[in-house]
């Protein structure tokens, strides 16, 4: 299981981060939010918001969990190869 010193890396979709949220997203990052405890959320953090505005954009962010101490994510854009 992972721990306080585990570091998660969010392959994210910029549309969820910018637009819908964590609450639609599927695949690997849906899995990433539900430990997080953010899978419900309507919205990702602001600084994640401002700071994830493209491909490429990358943003470090602590979800503080109850009984102290957080869970690290780093949520990135990759680029879309599809077309």
């Amino acid at each position: 299981r992972p721990d306080a010193d585990t570091v998660f890396c969010d392959p994210a979709g910029l549309c969820f981060i910018q637009d819908t949220g964590p609450r639609h997203a599927g695949g690997a990052s849906d899995e990433i939010y539900r430990f997080l405890g953010i899978k419900n959320d309507d919205a990702f953090e602001e600084p994640v918001r401002k700071a994830v505005t493209e491909e490429g954009r990358a943003k470090y962010h602590a979800y503080p969990q109850e009984g102290g101490g957080a869970f690290h994510c780093i949520h990135v854009v990759g680029p879309d190869f599809r077309g």
